[in-house]
């Protein structure tokens, strides 16, 4: 039964994923919340193959969430980086 939850599943979707993870994680305070966050969402929901739009679509408004809810709402500061904000 454990062997049937690893079957099929796509190696390099899980490469792709640690190798994504490790350089958000090294380059978030310099690039910033934003950017890197946006990014990293691209990636992750491309690995899915879906439409480019609900790709672009989905990240945008994950992040945009994510800085509403902790920025404002909860006053937690991510890295500004790049962008400045």
């Amino acid at each position: 039964m454990l062997a049937d939850s690893w079957r099929g599943l796509k190696w390099s979707h899980a490469l792709v994923t640690l190798i994504a993870l490790s350089l958000y994680a090294s380059f978030l305070s310099q690039i910033g919340f934003l950017v890197m966050t946006f990014g990293l969402m691209v990636l992750l929901n491309a690995l899915g193959e879906t439409k480019p739009w609900v790709i672009v679509t989905g990240a945008f408004v994950t992040i945009m969430l994510v800085y509403i809810i902790f920025h404002f709402a909860l006053q937690i500061q991510f890295p500004r980086g790049i962008l400045g904000w």
